[in-house]
């Protein structure tokens, strides 16, 4: 039988992110125990019990990914969540970054120079300060703020110096939860700058900043992958079909 599934080459930023083979593969590969709870959500925690990363497609909240860092004496270094959407290659990205040789206690991101140094030299867009606000984006940069874009603007980022979880501003879905943590980093995905939200991200203060680079890298990449055009939503069937 010939398999007539009309496909579309979209970037990776709209890759599929509901196979987790290639993320949880990293996992595998450290040697951290895997359980399968009767949801069929996946749960993995490195050896120290330190770092909990779990798959969660049957868990009912907001997040598909949840990774999680604890310090040994209780509560919470810091979290990362991923919607539904994020493409697994990215989550594999990030948690390679995270088992390699101390990289889940990496250095964060220190300040707003640094973000917005690390963000210029990776070919993101940086709103200036005292310049109109962007398309997308309902204010303009504060001097505890970051505010960026990639490529035609699918891609928009806050980084955050301040504490406060309701300071990320309106670059995500109205509906977009809190973290459980502090969050610095979020990122929204979307078919152009004004188009509805495909995926979202929050990356937690203290999260190393070799993980976020890694993170930040495989969304970014130029290569092209084959979707079943049926599963592209509306908006990026428009732009690439």
């Amino acid at each position: 039988m010939t398999d007539n599934t009309e496909m579309c080459a979209v970037p990776v930023r709209f890759a599929d992110g509901s196979i987790p083979g290639e993320a949880l593969a990293v996992i595998h590969a450290a040697d951290w125990p895997m359980v399968k709870d009767r949801l069929a959500n996946v749960h993995a925690r490195r050896p120290d019990g330190a770092l909990y990363v779990g798959w969660l497609p049957e868990d009912g909240g907001p997040w598909l990914w949840e990774v999680e860092r604890t310090r040994e004496t209780g509560g919470i270094v810091w979290t990362a969540s991923f919607s539904s959407g994020v493409p697994a290659t990215a989550v594999a990205a990030f948690l390679r970054a995270l088992t390699a040789p101390a990289g889940a206690d990496g250095a964060a991101c220190a300040d707003v120079a640094a973000a917005d140094a690390t963000l210029r030299g990776a070919g993101w867009q940086v709103h200036d300060a005292g310049t109109p606000p962007w398309d997308g984006y309902d204010e303009g940069t504060t001097p505890w703020q970051v505010l960026a874009r990639h490529g035609e603007g699918d891609l928009k980022l806050a980084f955050l110096d301040v504490r406060s979880n309701d300071a990320i501003g309106d670059i995500g879905p109205d509906d977009a939860p809190l973290p459980r943590a502090w969050p610095a980093w979020a990122l929204a995905c979307a078919a152009g700058p004004a188009g509805p939200v495909e995926w979202w991200a929050e990356l937690g203060r203290e999260t190393p900043a070799d993980a976020v680079a890694a993170f930040l890298a495989a969304v970014t990449a130029a290569d092209l992958v084959n979707r079943p055009i049926d599963e592209l939503s509306a908006p990026v069937r428009r732009r690439f079909a």
